[in-house]
């Protein structure tokens, strides 16, 4: 029977907190010291490991404020007011307001904080996970024909973002075997005026759609310039069927309606 073993049993099975197991490793060896010649060697090991535990829970517990930040944290959170936007209600009671809100307010937001600098105003900082998106500009071919381009060399200007995670760029919660990858690829070239652009009088048009004055203050010798760039969903025929778009020039220099502030 081996008595030193048996204290050591029972004080294990008590479970008591790191500190207190050194302290009474400490104890029994102190015990022991004179009347068992392996008492330091067996509780050395038992008094160091939880002694070592309590050492660096008490470096963690001082030293955790300068290694994790209490601002701007992110966290998961579950609200009845979280969701898609459910856009036939949203218009329904003024979607329009709602719409030019946040159009406006992503202009300001791409002016400020889609810039090549290493610093950014404090706002992009505070609203998405990634302040900004990554992307590459260069340049490409036409992506029409040779002669709806204005330039041989590398006419169009090609904005890339590249796969980019969803979960990573996005703030998504997935899982990383559900996570999935998104791209925007923008291709930009500037047309040729030429012959596409025209300003011809109303009577000309003859059906086609107009953006000017409402009915029925049509007027025929109305001036009206032309887009044609290729015809859009009306699948007009005839000499207008490549008409792209069209305004009223009297129409652009006037107020048809006024409000206040």
């Amino acid at each position: 029977m081996d008595p030193l073993l048996k204290q050591q049993q029972v004080l294990f099975r008590t479970l008591p907190t790191p500190a207190s197991l050194t302290m009474a490793q400490i104890k029994l060896w102190w015990v022991w010291r004179r009347k068992h010649g392996y008492a330091p060697i067996r509780g050395i090991f038992a008094a160091l490991l939880p002694l070592a535990f309590a050492v660096g829970a008490l470096f963690a517990s001082i030293f955790s404020s300068y290694i994790i930040a209490t601002s701007n944290l992110e966290v998961l959170v579950q609200s009845p007011f979280c969701g898609t936007v459910d856009f036939d209600k949203l218009n329904s009671v003024g979607g329009g307001r709602y719409s030019k809100y946040y159009e406006s307010n992503g202009e300001s937001y791409g002016f400020d904080c889609y810039q090549n600098s290493s610093t950014l105003p404090a706002r992009c900082r505070n609203v998405y996970v990634q302040s900004k998106l990554p992307f590459a500009v260069t340049s490409g071919p036409c992506p029409f024909a040779p002669s709806m381009c204005i330039t041989d060399d590398s006419p169009s200007t090609i904005v890339d973002s590249g796969l980019l995670e969803v979960s990573r760029y996005f703030g998504l919660n997935i899982r990383a075997k559900d996570d999935v990858k998104f791209r925007r690829r923008t291709q930009c070239v500037v047309l040729p005026v030429g012959d596409h652009i025209r300003i011809v009088n109303r009577s000309e048009l003859g059906d086609a759609p107009t953006y000017g004055w409402p009915p029925p203050y049509n007027i025929t010798d109305e001036p009206y310039i032309t887009f044609s760039y290729g015809g859009d969903p009306f699948s007009r025929s005839g000499p207008w069927e490549n008409l792209t778009y069209q305004e009223s020039l009297w129409s652009t220099n006037a107020s048809t309606s006024y409000g206040s502030l």
